[in-house]
């Protein structure tokens, strides 16, 4: 069977779904050696594709250029299927063709966040993404949902029957565990300017990631006495960023809260294993890969009890209502004050980590592969 794997979503940084579709796209192509994988993109991007069960169609369009990106998907794209004779096209981030496709069409969808909260998208975006993956997820032969939580979604918000839906928990990375090289972590420190005990977040900084409500009960949980702890900030600026950057200097804490920028992968599990407490407010995730990473790297984690959140950390993380500034606040508080209390979330999220590996989330979609070409 010849599959074909749409990859144009790769970036220079790899972050959020495009680092979904490189781990799942790496783990297929090596766990299935009875189907033939065509991976669409640039071919920069894919040079480490080189298995023998795999091809890599150069697109010679430039990613960072989306509208570009958007029009050869929906355009050219379909013709190269076509001329492959391909068996089923998988596309890892929801949205196809508008144009009728040659074989049948697989989608994931990771979350409906402009539809659930479109208030917290630009105009564009929101009207552009409600428009693409309506019309994609109602042609598509089957979608693959991250989580229960975003099945649930799926149905509520696009109206899709629940036979058309399949729920793949997605991987933490090998890459992910306790750090113990003290000049790793040195490095870490020096090159992001951090001192004393750390309170980190990872993400993306966009209205949905809840970092205002973060950075007031950071402001609260200093004036209770942790004077020397900082807020690190880490992940590229998104959307509707500005309120962030305003709500620290209105607070006063220019020095108290560092912005990291992007953070490249390998400098990930020192910065998991320096922070004292992770904390992942978020108003709505589809799935939320940063908590795991954090437990599989042994730091106590405190997140929202929205959306998909609970599924995904179980009874290894401390729960807080996201719109409560003080309740999120006080989680701080208290892991930093309880040892024994981290100690016990620490045991607990490597448990709950180890659940979760990409593996056996790439089996599961080459079974889902197998089950729709029949």
């Amino acid at each position: 069977m010849k599959i074909g794997i749409n990859m144009q979503l790769l970036s220079a940084t790899d972050a959020g779904v495009g680092q979904y579709a490189r781990n799942l796209a790496d783990n297929v192509t090596r766990f299935d050696t009875d189907n033939r994988y065509f991976i669409f993109g640039d071919p920069g991007r894919l040079n480490a594709f080189d298995s023998s069960n795999t091809t890599v169609i150069p697109t010679h369009s430039i990613v960072s250029r989306r509208i570009r990106r958007i029009l050869w998907e929906q355009l050219i794209l379909p013709g190269k299927v076509t001329a492959r004779n391909l068996d089923i096209m998988y596309y890892p981030d929801h949205t196809t063709s508008f144009l009728r496709m040659s074989c049948p069409v697989i989608i994931t969808v990771h979350d409906l966040a402009f539809l659930a909260f479109p208030k917290t998208f630009g105009t564009a975006t929101r009207v552009y993404k409600s428009l693409a993956v309506s019309r994609s997820a109602a042609r598509a032969d089957l979608v693959i949902a991250d989580s229960e939580a975003t099945k649930r979604e799926c149905m509520r918000l696009l109206d899709l029957p629940e036979e058309k839906l399949r729920v793949v928990h997605l991987g933490v990375s090998p890459l992910f565990g306790p750090v113990r090289d003290e000049q790793k972590l040195e490095m870490v420190r020096t090159k992001y300017g951090l001192e004393g005990d750390v309170v980190l977040y990872l993400g993306t900084l966009e209205p949905r990631k809840n970092l205002v409500r973060l950075v007031q009960a950071f402001h609260r949980m200093k004036a209770r006495g942790h004077g020397k702890v900082k807020l690190v900030i880490g992940g590229s600026k998104g959307w509707l960023f500005k309120e962030i950057f305003e709500t620290v200097e209105k607070l006063g804490l220019s020095e108290q809260v560092v912005f990291t920028g992007y953070v490249p992968a390998e400098h990930l599990p020192a910065l998991y294993a320096i922070a004292r407490v992770f904390v992942y407010p978020s108003l709505y995730e589809g799935f939320g890969i940063p908590p795991l990473e954090a437990m599989a790297s042994g730091c106590p984690v405190v997140t929202s009890n929205t959306s998909s959140l609970p599924e995904v950390c179980g009874d290894a993380a401390v729960f807080v209502d996201p719109y409560e500034t003080d309740e999120i606040a006080t989680a701080i508080d208290r892991l930093l004050d309880d040892p024994s209390a981290c100690e016990q979330l620490r045991a607990k999220g490597f448990a709950q980590a180890a659940r979760f590996g990409w593996e056996r989330t790439a089996r599961e979609h080459i079974r889902i592969f197998n089950e729709v070409a029949g």
